[in-house]
């Protein structure tokens, strides 16, 4: 989706590629690691005040039950506050990604996940393997972190993504599952580099139907962007168009070279493409 918004990079490993951004991806974290962050067990999460009910260990054999509400930041929590709906006594957590409420009643406890979750990795509770990239992973993530880079320079409205440490970029184009694409394929050192134009809709006859659009156009496309693969089906049910070059990755020039080609070629594919949506929307409101 354009314009979408994202947070910070986060460790592989915890499930998120993104720091939260809201409170979803705080339930999202919490639900993973509670035991690690002191909630033994949850047993429901729900739509009332509080979000959530947990057990805590208050000895060997003996549990309590407490409410935890979920905040993206901890002074969400007034609200609840001002609708009469805390107690006093019926929550006892508020966890949240960030805490910015300094006067929050003493008898709450705060659990933030900002600096929670990376304690936890510290003192061994989280995996330290989690904040760990292999040489390829570290490659990749500055390999996409620069091209994004200078895509944004020359687009600056396009994207607001980050780079992973994989070995493909996404840059939405406004349409669902539909997307263009950078990746790097094969095995080192002769690897190839391609742009791409996928069509992932959960339907097949979808992709179908905007493939066989496209493939319709085939001879103007190729007068802008030169010569073009068509695949479909790719995969069970997927499509793409694309473009590639090969490339040596132990070769400093070469992997210059590759990315002024990866860039102008995404930004011809972008000016291309971009124009068609209007139409690429209207084949599939058809039924």
């Amino acid at each position: 989706m354009k314009g979408k918004i994202i947070g910070d990079l986060m460790p592989i490993g915890f499930g998120l590629d993104y720091s939260p951004v809201n409170e979803q991806g705080v339930v999202f974290l919490f639900a993973k690691y509670h035991k690690a962050l002191g909630i033994e067990a949850l047993q429901i999460i729900r739509d009332q005040f509080p979000d959530a009910i947990g057990r805590i260990k208050v000895s060997k054999d003996q549990f309590k039950e407490v409410g935890i509400e979920f905040e993206y930041k901890s002074s969400g929590f007034k609200e609840h506050i001002k609708k009469k709906q805390y107690d006093g006594e019926n929550c006892r957590f508020i966890v949240c990604w960030e805490h910015d409420w300094r006067e929050c009643p003493k008898e709450i406890e705060v659990i933030e996940l900002k600096t929670k979750l990376p304690e936890l990795i510290e003192t061994g509770k989280i995996s330290k393997k989690l904040k760990e990239l292999t040489k390829k992973q570290e490659e990749y993530l500055r390999f996409y972190d620069d091209m994004l880079n200078r895509l944004k320079s020359k687009l600056p409205n396009v994207t607001n993504q980050k780079a992973l440490p994989q070995s493909w970029c996404s840059i939405p184009i406004g349409i669902s599952n539909i997307h263009l694409e950078w990746c790097i394929m094969g095995r080192s050192p002769h690897r190839k580099f391609s742009v791409d134009l996928h069509f992932e809709r959960k339907n097949k006859e979808e992709n179908e139907k905007l493939f066989e659009y496209f493939k319709n156009i085939k001879n103007n496309l190729e007068g802008e962007l030169g010569n073009l693969k068509f695949q479909y089906p790719w995969g069970e049910k997927w499509a793409r168009i694309y473009t590639e070059r090969s490339f040596n990755d132990k070769s400093e020039e070469e992997i210059e070279e590759i990315k002024k080609w990866g860039l102008e070629k995404m930004i011809k594919f972008y000016n291309v493409f971009q124009p068609h949506l209007h139409k690429l929307k209207e084949i599939l409101s058809t039924k």
